[in-house]
């Protein structure tokens, strides 16, 4: 059995406000995500390993450089076998991918007008990187829509109705 944190985050920079804006007006189109918090980011915590899209690519961080007040983790549990090899191998694969601010127009896209946009393979934002992995373990995350269309606020919509909530303590000691 393998056990992902999916980790949000309610960021306080510039960058993260732009983002909050676009997530706050998607939200008043397409109706509450069902979860009393909005998401600016999003990365994915395994194995003892934490890795998120930023600037310089999706790489591994350190997950206690969050305020835990500032953070939602949902825990997923993946049984089969070979779902397992298929989310490692994806995992892996995207390690090093670069950052797109391209798939932030897509987000944006999809969250207020429902036009699907997708971005080249080799670049994506936070949650289309967790998106990809997350549908490689095997879980359905809004069915086909194009994974750089989906915004952290949509994903913790459907990653809070399958998975459970957690606390920031056990992300970071998740081994």
């Amino acid at each position: 059995m393998r056990e992902l944190y999916v980790v949000f985050v309610h960021g306080n920079g510039l960058f993260s406000k732009s983002i909050q804006v676009f997530e706050e007006a998607g939200e008043a189109l397409r109706g509450d995500n069902g979860v009393s918090f909005v998401p600016t980011h999003v990365g994915l915590a395994e194995q003892g390993k934490f890795q998120e899209a930023i600037a310089s690519g999706f790489v591994g961080e350190r997950l206690d450089r969050y305020k835990p007040e500032d953070v939602r983790v949902y825990k997923l549990e993946v049984t089969n076998e070979d779902a397992i090899a298929s989310g490692d191998q994806a995992f892996n694969s995207i390690l090093g991918r670069d950052y797109s601010p391209r798939a932030l127009i897509c987000g944006a896209a999809y969250s207020l007008f429902g036009v699907e946009l997708s971005n080249p393979e080799n670049e994506g934002d936070c949650s289309e990187d967790v998106t990809d992995i997350l549908r490689a373990y095997g879980f359905t995350i809004d069915g086909t829509v194009e994974s750089s269309s989906i915004t952290p606020n949509i994903l913790i919509g459907i990653v809070a109705k399958i998975g459970q909530e957690v606390s920031f303590e056990e992300a970071l000691n998740n081994k």
